[in-house]
């Protein structure tokens, strides 16, 4: 699912290993990220629902800070 400015995450911090594939709140030495964390059989894959970034496979310095389980957008009503 593509993350807008506004949306709400709740993520769960707690996990710092992956856990499968999902949403991750990841590092990889560029900042936060919310990415898609994909298990190709050769390798993690770290992957965005943007076309112009092509999937790679996580570094092994990449660190997970969390799942992201909830999304949810709220719009005001004028």
């Amino acid at each position: 699912p593509k993350i807008m400015p506004g949306d709400i995450l709740i993520v769960d911090t707690g996990v710092t290993t992956y856990q499968g594939d999902g949403i991750y709140l990841v590092n990889c030495g560029h900042g936060q990220q919310v990415k898609l964390l994909q298990d190709r059989g050769s390798a993690l894959y770290v992957c965005s629902v943007n076309p112009e970034y092509a999937p790679f496979p996580a570094p092994a310095s990449m660190l997970i800070g969390g799942k992201v389980y909830v999304k949810n957008r709220f719009e005001r009503l004028e």
